[in-house]
């Protein structure tokens, strides 16, 4: 009898062992997600399957349990963000670059995981012209894997939109070239800013200061209201408190990113996309 009991107490340690190194892995280290859309083509595609590493971005822990991965799933609440201050930032051994592929928590529902390539850092100025990116007034170069709607036209002059990549427009032959163009949204009449032509806009900074007045709050009151509550600083200096990030899907034309939701915050990428499986 003893000796069952021996083994069963064995077991249950061994279990309890495996899922703490599960959960360590998972919260800490590398986590797997699936790709939701197909805002990332061509580099990744709805369904894909990936692999992200958290650790080399720094150790963070929630201050909800409902933030977890897995604990979530108990959680039924998928209400909008209420502000950013979601997490304690323990330590960081990197900072996300330029052209870095993440995952990052939605900030507009709290179960929401995108993926979505970093155009623009902190302090950055952004410019969309034509759908062409300029940082700090430097165009940024093109991916071949960038896609773009395009319109044809059919043999019975009916025009068809859709969607090629660089690398499959530079395929095509001058002739063919020459049925196409580039769909490019007109501006409007909100900032006249549209996803072809948006900013130029400053990506905040953690520490950069701004007066708080009806410009600044044009750009920014999304975010100086999830960081306090901004009817206590009208009209004064604002500090934000973290560093922002301007995230674009490759599938530019079809991807609901910074240019609708506006800034990520850092603390809401959970990490970077080293893998497809």
């Amino acid at each position: 009898m003893s000796i069952k009991f021996s083994h069963q107490k064995r077991y249950v340690k061994l279990f309890i062992s495996i899922l703490l190194i599960y959960f360590i892995v998972k919260f800490f280290l590398f986590d797997v997600f699936l790709v939701p859309s197909d805002s990332m083509k061509d580099s990744l595609h709805a369904e894909d399957y990936i692999v992200v590493n958290k650790i080399n971005y720094g150790i963070k822990l929630k201050k909800k349990v409902d933030e977890y991965p897995i604990l979530d799933f108990f959680f039924e609440n998928n209400d909008s963000i209420k502000n950013f201050d979601t997490d304690y930032q323990l330590i960081q051994f990197k900072n996300f670059e330029r052209g870095d592929i993440v995952v990052f928590k939605s900030v507009i529902h709290k179960k929401e995981r995108l993926v979505k390539r970093i155009i623009g850092l902190p302090n950055d100025t952004i410019l969309i012209e034509s759908s062409k990116v300029f940082i700090n007034s430097n165009e940024l170069l093109e991916n071949e894997n960038y896609c773009y709607n395009y319109v044809f036209k059919s043999e019975k002059f009916t025009k068809l939109i859709k969607t090629i990549s660089n690398r499959e427009y530079k395929l095509l032959n001058k002739s063919k070239k020459k049925e196409i163009r580039k769909v490019i949204s007109k501006k409007h009449t909100i900032n006249n800013w549209t996803i072809d032509y948006f900013g130029p806009l400053v990506i905040p900074k953690k520490g950069t200061k701004i007066k708080v007045d009806s410009l600044s709050l044009k750009l920014y009151e999304n975010i100086i209201n999830k960081e306090k509550n901004i009817n206590e600083i009208i009209g004064k200096e604002y500090t934000f408190k973290r560093n922002y990030y301007f995230l674009i899907g490759d599938n530019r034309h079809n991807s609901i990113d910074s240019r609708y939701f506006g800034f990520v915050p850092e603390n809401f990428i959970i990490g970077k996309v080293f893998l497809k499986i």
